[in-house]
Order: C-alpha cells, then structure tokens, then sequence
C-alpha cells in the first residue's frame, strides 16, 4: 500500500483528519436533508396536542364518584386540573404558603367548603368518644395502682411496714391495709 491509498482509506474513516494539505481550504458540507415525515407520525402529534385532561399531583386521568378533577387556581394546560384529594393531601402535606395558594401560579386557592346539616349528631358523638376516653384512662390508672398496691401487701403479709409508722394520719391508714397500700 502507497502512501496516497493509505491518505484516502484515513479521509473515508474519519474526515476530521484528512491530511490533504495540497488544497488548504475546509471540506465541503453538504446541505442537511428535509426530514420526511410519514402520515402516521403527523397523526401522533395531533393525537398528543389534544390532551386528555389528568391531575397535576397523581397524573391519573380517572377519578372516583366524589372525587372528580376540579381547577381550583388560574393554572392553565395540563397544570390546571387535580383530584380533590390530591389537594388536600397537598395542603396537609406541604407548610405555610402552599396551604392557602397554588406554588405554581401563586394564586389563592377558590374552594368550596363543605358543611354537614346534622351537625349536632358529631358534636355528641365526638363528646362520647372524649368521654369514654378520659375513663378508660382513669381506669388504666387505678388498676395500675391496685395492683402496684397488691404487690406491696403481698410483699408485707406480717405488716411490719404498714405498722412501722408513728404519726396519727399513716397510724389510721395503717390499721385498714387496702387503703393503705393504695395511698402509698
């Protein structure tokens, strides 16, 4: 193989090393050439320029009975639309500003808000529920004690602790053992 044979076997595998340098002008580039665009293509943007509406938080176009998408700021596109429920794990979720106003548009959320006719019902409800609370506590604490206070009386069967004070107030508790064990 000459030297001219190996020069052009070098240009036709990599032109950015052409070692021509009788010529000493750039290489020629040729004009790029029009893309073709098939029918079926042409077809697909127009499919994807019509956009089927979804929320911006879950990108689900389906929606519950009750929770259908709703607009609730002036965002437009495909930010526009959200689950009821997404926005309200959204507001919960994030602090501050994004509670009260969209973090895209910065515009105030317009929500209805719903109210319960049987209002009542709840407030009572809700009550009991506080209520049998609150006991069931207490009763958690008193068993506790009652039976810290067996332990202690079974620990003290000959009431050698129990008969040890002087004082005239632990001198009448500690002739009955259950109170006794209980105040202690």
């Amino acid at each position: 193989m000459d030297r001219s044979e190996e020069e052009t076997i070098m240009s036709d595998s990599d032109p950015l090393l052409d070692r021509n340098d009788q010529s000493g002008s750039l290489p020629q580039l040729s004009p790029p050439q029009p893309a073709t665009v098939t029918v079926l293509e042409i077809e697909d943007e127009e499919t994807d320029g019509s956009y089927a509406a979804c929320c911006r938080i879950c990108l689900e176009a389906e929606s519950e009975i009750g929770d259908e998408l709703i607009s609730p700021c002036m965002c437009k596109g495909t930010q526009q639309f959200v689950h009821r429920s997404c926005l309200d794990h959204w507001r919960s979720v994030k602090e501050g500003f994004a509670f009260s106003h969209c973090t895209t548009c910065k515009a105030q959320f317009h929500l209805r808000v719903e109210t319960l006719e049987d209002n009542s019902w709840r407030k009572i409800k809700f009550r009991l529920f506080v209520a049998r609370d609150v006991i069931l506590g207490f009763l958690a604490v008193q068993i506790t004690i009652a039976i810290i206070s067996a332990i202690a009386y079974f620990l003290d069967r000959d009431g050698s602790f129990r008969n040890s004070f002087s004082d005239g107030w632990d001198r009448i508790l500690s002739k009955h053992p259950i109170p006794f064990y209980y105040c202690i």
